[in-house]
């Protein structure tokens, strides 16, 4: 089942290779039921606005599973989702909640810091490594670091809840 297909901005990683060339991709969204079966998601499930700019992190699939002949892939219901217009009434009412006041990322804002952060592998084996290597981004993206929700992750990993966004 088919699900957005919004234009390929900013691809990364290996198999993200393969979208430098697409004008654009298909989105399928899944989330999962009581019994954790997976369960295709409406395709308008992240309320963006056309034209929008968002983050998601996904799975490609194998070039013969493509629809239509685009890239397609496979986006799961986890925390690697960012939609700035909606993020404040995402965290609405939770203990990570986004005061109104607050400066948002823009989705690219965010990308740059997600490529940053260490894994949680490495935060968890190699603690002082990757700790060196989030200061060195932090001092050099000083401009990014009180920006939500880079904030709050932020705050996050220093109280040793270390998970990667």
């Amino acid at each position: 089942r088919a699900g957005r297909t919004p234009a390929a901005a900013q691809p990364a990683g290996a198999p993200a290779a393969s979208l430098d060339d697409a004008p654009e991709a298909v989105l399928v969204f899944w989330g999962s039921v009581g019994d954790c079966r997976p369960v295709a998601l409406p395709p308008d499930v992240l309320g963006t606005q056309p034209g929008e700019h968002v983050f998601v992190s996904g799975m490609l699939r194998a070039r013969d599973r493509w629809v239509g002949g685009r890239p397609t892939v496979d986006v799961y219901a986890t925390p690697h989702l960012y939609v700035p217009s909606r993020e404040r009434d995402h965290w609405a009412g939770t203990s990570d909640s986004i005061p109104a006041g607050e400066e948002l990322m823009t989705a690219e804002e965010y990308f740059a810091f997600y490529e940053g952060l260490p894994t949680r592998d490495d935060w968890d084996r190699h603690s002082t490594f990757a700790r060196r290597r989030l200061r060195r981004w932090l001092r050099a993206n000083a401009q990014l670091v009180t920006k939500e929700p880079a904030a709050r992750m932020i705050r996050d990993m220093s109280a040793g809840r270390s998970r990667r966004y």
